[in-house]
């Protein structure tokens, strides 16, 4: 079984009788020239390395999407290791560019929430204590019942 030719230049896929390169016009020498051989050799080497590498960065990236979307929903501790693997593999894999911005996403969220989330408790739970109440074992068994809801 013959292999696929491409052009040593560009890389672009040869039908086996093709001189020329389609895509840039390079001379490949058809069958006869070794050294055009030589180097399709080796423009198939780099191109299986690189196949290899991505495939590599493609699980790096897909824990960092898979992190940044837990992280939405459950902990912004998460975003953080999210927020790490996306950074190291952004500018390769959009996977990994897609998990660091959710990262990022849900640090914000959480950073905006929470403080929100415990001022409407303080409301909720100082609207429940009488306004005329001066003792404060009232006071604390509210609070102490509150606390047990969270």
């Amino acid at each position: 079984m013959d292999q696929a030719r491409f052009c040593p230049k560009c890389g672009h896929a040869l039908n086996h009788d093709e001189r020329f390169c389609p895509n840039c016009g390079y001379d490949c020498g058809g069958k006869e020239s070794k050294e055009a051989q030589r180097e399709e050799d080796r423009y198939r080497k780099e191109r299986k390395r690189n196949d290899r590498d991505r495939s590599f960065h493609s699980n790096t990236a897909l824990l960092a999407l898979i992190l940044g979307v837990l992280s939405l929903l459950q902990d912004p501790i998460i975003g953080v290791v999210a927020i790490i693997l996306g950074n190291k593999e952004r500018k390769v894999d959009s996977y990994a560019r897609i998990g660091f911005i959710l990262g990022i996403v849900s640090l914000v969220i959480s950073l905006v929430l929470y403080p929100l989330e415990a001022y409407i408790l303080l409301q909720y739970y100082s609207s429940l204590i009488p306004k005329d109440s001066s003792s404060s074992g009232e006071l604390l068994s509210l609070l102490a019942t509150g606390a047990s809801l969270l």
